[in-house]
């Protein structure tokens, strides 16, 4: 379903589109703890790239297992097979042919462990359109994989999200882990998510603002990991979390700290009147 974004929230993840990551990176291997990584995007559900595979593993029992891994591997394998090509034929990589085996190898390894392989495709079309160096792109989608195969060990057996709303969601929750989104919080949005059978481009937008509020606030992780549950779980429309970001910054520049600013959402954000409500507990 598509989703209205504001400026403001346009304009922050324009801002982070292929920096140099600024925080600690995740190891590729199992969950190691640490930083962010990725190349921006606005994180839209529904742009399932064809023969697109997730991460998850269907259900069914010990009996079922075998072929269920057996065919996830299949389509992982097919997945690649289809990325590879695409490095050939795409227009996209007009300017990154040089560089096509070093984001083969990239993104190669987080595909096999069951990262979309259109995560990859729209992060190299944005790049294409922006005009970015390959000398940058690079880095760029390495961190990138680090970070999806992280969040693709955390889905690992889960039935979500839907498959045509994997690649929306990996792409919103990648720019929010490279803008700062640790552990607990990346961990407490997918465990919501699952267990709620969420929208998954609540959830996307729920990660990024919540990195955006955190990062403006200098709100620690624990604190995180609870905020952005009780904003993705809250009442109020996905396309007003960038406002809640908004105010965050505008709460830094007045001094309002992360722990006031976190309980004034929190208490507002059941009523009716959700972010009116916050504005008038910061701001009386």
């Amino acid at each position: 379903m598509a989703r209205r974004r504001s400026v403001f929230m346009a304009a922050a993840i324009a801002a982070i589109c292929l920096a140099t990551p600024a925080f600690a990176q995740r190891g590729g291997g199992g969950g190691a703890a640490g930083g962010t990584g990725g190349t921006g995007g606005t994180g839209t559900v529904g742009d399932q790239e064809p023969g697109d595979q997730g991460g998850s593993v269907p259900s069914g029992g010990a009996a079922a297992r075998p072929s269920a891994d057996a065919a996830v591997r299949s389509a992982r394998d097919e997945a690649a097979r289809g990325f590879a090509k695409w490095l050939v034929e795409a227009p996209e990589m007009a300017a990154y042919r040089g560089v096509a085996e070093d984001i083969k190898s990239a993104a190669a390894p987080a595909i096999a462990a069951g990262v979309p392989a259109g995560a990859f495709t729209a992060r190299i079309r944005e790049a294409a359109a922006r005009g970015t160096a390959p000398v940058r792109l690079v880095p760029a989608l390495e961190s990138d994989a680090r970070n999806w195969t992280y969040l693709s060990g955390l889905l690992d057996g889960a039935r979500w999200p839907p498959a045509k709303a994997t690649t929306g969601f990996y792409l919103a929750a990648g720019t929010a882990m490279r803008n700062g989104l640790g552990d607990r919080a990346v961990k407490a949005a997918v465990g919501w998510a699952i267990s709620a059978s969420a929208d998954a481009d609540r959830a996307g937008s729920a990660m990024m603002a919540t990195a955006a509020v955190a990062a403006a606030l200098g709100m620690p992780d624990g604190a995180a990991a609870s905020f952005v549950v009780a904003l993705a779980s809250s009442r109020l429309p996905v396309a007003e979390f960038d406002g809640v970001a908004a105010l965050a910054s505008r709460a830094a520049g007045d001094g309002i700290p992360a722990d006031r600013f976190s309980a004034a959402v929190t208490a507002a954000l059941p009523t009716a009147d959700g972010l009116a409500a916050v504005e008038r507990a910061l701001y009386p």
